[in-house]
């Protein structure tokens, strides 16, 4: 009994006396600013002992693009609808007239604009349209667009088709 009671001890002391040196070896690791330094230095600890050297380089900060920067472009009326596709301030609504409507035999409408946009309907709502009318769309959530008539309140969600 007391030989399995000296081994325990043995192993707690051993394992007491590495926790000083593996929380040494972890601040050190942590103080180094470049993640592929410090990731190495964390890989390094469990395996070999590894220590990370003294003049470890440091990251520079990515700069991210601003209002004013060249990544940065305004939207214009065309591109109302397909601009996601590039980082721009883009419009919050556009208004127009429609020149023609055509009904799938699903019953959405595709909408062509006085500007040569399309749009497709995509929600199934009872939303009716014709030809010659004053229409808005705008933003809707998770980069969705609604379509509304001047000085109504009922509203379709529509897409642009690229053409």
């Amino acid at each position: 009994m007391k030989s399995k009671f000296l081994i325990v001890v043995a192993g707690l002391w051993v394992s007491f006396a590495n926790a000083a040196e593996l929380s040494d070896q972890l601040a050190q690791c942590r103080a180094v600013q470049n993640d592929l330094q410090r990731l190495i230095c964390y890989d390094k600890i469990g395996t070999s002992g590894y220590t990370p050297a003294v003049g470890a380089v440091v990251a520079e900060p990515r700069q991210l693009p601003t209002e004013n920067s060249p990544a940065t472009v305004t939207a214009a009326p065309d591109n109302f609808g397909i601009e996601h596709k590039v980082i721009e301030k883009a419009a919050s609504s556009i208004s127009s007239t429609v020149v023609s409507i055509v009904q799938s035999k699903r019953g959405f409408w595709t909408i062509t604009l006085d500007n040569g946009q399309k749009w497709r309907q995509v929600s199934s709502d009872g939303f009716v349209l014709s030809k010659g009318e004053e229409i808005e769309i705008s933003r809707g959530t998770f980069n969705s667009f609604l379509l509304s008539k001047k000085g109504s309140e009922r509203q379709t969600k529509v897409t642009r088709l690229q053409e």
